[in-house]
């Protein structure tokens, strides 16, 4: 009789708990369902918001260059072009063609190199036809690739649209052997050759005097894809990563918290015709609903031992989850968003000018030599952002390389700030400086103290140029042979409450895309990286009388 009323009270306590934690188990896993197809969705919308950035700067450039062929004056055309060539990252080949259709640049007759005559063979078809310049934007018989479904709905494969769009770049050459009249204007053409995207942009000009009918220049993929990579978040949400895939199905670059291999499933594509036919931004699952099953059987079983304390845990648990997920997603999307915004800035500026300069709409040439500097200022601007983000991209794979070798600092720092000078000043800042008479040698990195540098002076012009004053960098030499170099200014300095979190990656005091001073979070992050892999290190200090003093240490053998 004992034993049956310990039995019936143990199965009492047995059968609520294993059926109440059945239901609560049920219940937890419903909701991690759902907070995965939430952050699916969210990953879904990253991915279709990374593809307008990428489609976006492909726009930019094109506009650019557009822009800058038709402002060349035809007195100087080929050494412009051939400048061109020599010095700017997104130029790989130019051109000049004659009134009969054959090259002038490069020359058939001359000797070529190998990369000249690939080019020449490249648009042999393009170059001898007149119709194909008429052709809409957009790679001559390739069609623009839709939002791909799932991949469970089949869709003709990368190679497979390649060899159609070569195909009909056939069946166009045999239609355009007849010559016609040229037509003036300017355009943007990706074209498949070899199984490979290209992209060109020309110029044709109804002045025919010079013997010149067209030019135009071809874009270096490379530096292309250097600067779309940008576009891609630094991690993506747990269990999922974003990848950029070329026109023949190849993963160029990757980004994400997980890694993309042979089990990663595909979730969803995006294309990024007509700007670049063919070439895609996937999203990949990697995993994370296989841990989340594991974890919900680890809860299970504290659920059956401890009733109580598993739905603390449980609890606890979703609680941390969804403060991560909301927290990961507001930095993502508000880094994502300031470098758009800063990004577009000088661009839109740059364009502005450029269009208004090749309009020959500015006749005071004090104007005009104020939008030349202009545009000089914000290329620097932009390039500096661009060299963040993929410094950035580089510490974060362990890619980053330095070239380490004796440097005087007293002569290099005195040339930066004497070229930093003007924009120091036009932000409100009078610049001082205060260096040694003796020469000061150490071995770094000149390109990432460089760098560092910079960052350091774009953080003073943005915040302590607020009221003014003075902007102060003196440079300290340490008995045991190393250096020290001091900015120090007057601005309002650095709240306690975020002195702690100054150098960490994407902070920012006011991170929302209304702040008064735009930003993405890297500079200080970037300086103090780089330099602490280089032996050295950015401290902050409060300056006496109110200001900031930022201090870069450098070793002798940094």
């Amino acid at each position: 009789m004992r034993s049956r009323a310990v039995f019936l009270y143990w199965l009492l306590i047995f059968v609520p708990t294993v059926i109440t934690g059945a239901l609560l188990a049920r219940l937890l896993r419903h909701d991690q369902e759902r907070l995965i197809r939430a952050a699916q969705t969210a990953a879904e919308s990253q991915a279709r918001l990374i593809a307008d950035q990428i489609s976006a700067a492909v726009q930019d450039l094109e506009t650019g260059l557009l822009a800058q062929l038709q402002a060349i004056p035809r007195d100087r055309l080929r050494s412009t072009l051939e400048a061109w060539e020599r010095d700017n990252p997104f130029v790989r080949n130019v051109f000049i063609l004659g009134l009969d259709g054959v090259p002038l640049l490069p020359d058939p007759s001359q000797s070529l190199t190998g990369e000249q005559r690939a080019f020449l063979r490249r648009y042999a078809a393009f170059f001898q036809s007149e119709s194909a310049w008429d052709q809409p934007r957009g790679d001559i018989g390739n069609e623009p690739t839709a939002v791909s479904a799932p991949v469970t709905t089949p869709s003709p494969s990368p190679q497979q649209e390649v060899r159609r769009s070569l195909a009909q770049n056939a069946r166009v050459q045999q239609r355009m052997k007849a010559p016609r009249p040229m037509t003036p204007g300017a355009g943007w053409l990706p074209w498949v050759s070899d199984n490979r995207l290209h992209l060109i942009a020309w110029v044709r000009s109804a002045e025919a005097a010079d013997g010149c009918s067209a030019y135009g220049v071809e874009v270096e993929m490379a530096a292309l894809l250097a600067r779309l990579i940008g576009a891609l978040p630094p991690q993506g949400a747990p269990g999922y990563a974003y990848a950029l895939m070329d026109d023949a199905g190849k993963v160029v670059h990757q980004r994400g918290a997980e890694e993309i291999i042979s089990t990663s499933r595909k979730l969803t594509t995006i294309s990024l015709a007509p700007n670049l036919p063919h070439w895609e931004v996937a999203l990949y699952g990697t995993g994370a609903t296989a841990d989340a099953s594991r974890g919900m059987a680890l809860l299970s079983g504290t659920l059956a031992a401890l009733f109580i304390a598993a739905i603390v845990a449980g609890a606890t648990l979703l609680l941390g989850q969804a403060r991560r997920h909301m927290r990961d997603a507001q930095r993502k999307s508000s880094f994502v968003s300031n470098v758009s915004h800063e990004l577009k800035t000088p661009l839109t500026t740059i364009r502005l000018y450029a269009e208004l300069l090749a309009a020959d709409r500015v006749p005071d040439e004090a104007k005009r030599r104020h939008y030349l500097r202009v545009i000089v200022e914000e290329s620097q601007r932009l390039t500096r952002l661009v060299n963040n983000v993929l410094d950035f991209s580089r510490l974060d794979q362990h890619r980053k390389h330095y070239r380490v070798e004796p440097l005087e600092l007293c002569g290099f720092l005195s040339a930066i700030l004497q070229d930093q000078r003007r924009r120091i000043e036009e932000a409100g800042l009078q610049l001082d400086t205060a260096l040694p008479d003796v020469p000061i040698t150490v071995a770094v990195d000149r390109d990432a103290l460089e760098q560092a540098l910079l960052n350091l002076l774009d953080n003073a012009a943005k915040y302590a140029a607020a009221g003014g004053g003075v902007l102060r960098v003196e440079l300290v030499p340490h008995p045991d042979g190393g250096a020290a170099i001091r900015l120090l200014d007057r601005g309002p300095g650095i709240p306690p409450e975020h002195r702690a979190r100054l150098f960490e990656t994407f902070y920012r005091v006011d991170d929302t895309l209304t702040a008064r001073q735009s930003g993405t979070g890297l500079g200080l992050s970037l300086a103090r990286r780089m330099l602490r892999e280089l032996g050295g290190d950015v401290r902050f200090e409060p300056r006496e009388g109110g200001g900031a003093v930022f201090i870069v240490e450098l070793s002798r053998g940094c």
